[in-house]
């Protein structure tokens, strides 16, 4: 594109991509060229490179175990679920919650408690929701 560009003035692009290549350094330089009809005098600040250290993501998985295997109507019944980083980035606290688990009709929320986090139960939705990093 063609862009008029008065003695002084600025512009400025934003531009949004996604990276698709591999694991390292990612570098991307832009250049501004000038007409033929104008000469620059100096031709070293024409390009500038941003480089972006791209790391492989974390990897997290989830189990979910009940203590005990049957229980009676109305008896109560614990599960544990374990939320795994295998890696090879730590799982830094997102914005929201890490895990959401959400209860099924039938079953009363007594209480819950985590080893690291935020642990949140809304009974409206019936919803468990933890949040916090996992290492």
């Amino acid at each position: 594109a063609t862009v008029d560009l008065p003695a002084g003035a600025s512009v400025s692009f934003s531009v949004a991509v996604t990276y698709g290549g591999s694991i390292g350094i990612a570098s991307n330089t832009a250049t501004v060229a000038t007409s033929a009809t104008v000469t620059d005098p100096n031709l070293a600040n024409d390009a500038a490179t941003d480089t972006t250290e791209i790391v492989s993501p974390a990897t997290l998985s989830a189990t979910k175990v009940g203590i005990a295997n049957m229980t009676v109507s109305g008896g109560s019944l614990n599960y544990v679920i374990e939320i795994t980083n295998s890696g090879p980035q730590n799982q830094l606290d997102n914005p929201g919650p890490e895990m959401v688990d959400v209860l099924p009709f039938g079953y009363v929320y007594l209480s819950a408690t985590a080893s690291s986090g935020t642990l949140s139960y809304d009974p409206g939705t019936r919803t468990l929701e933890w949040s916090g990093p996992v290492a």
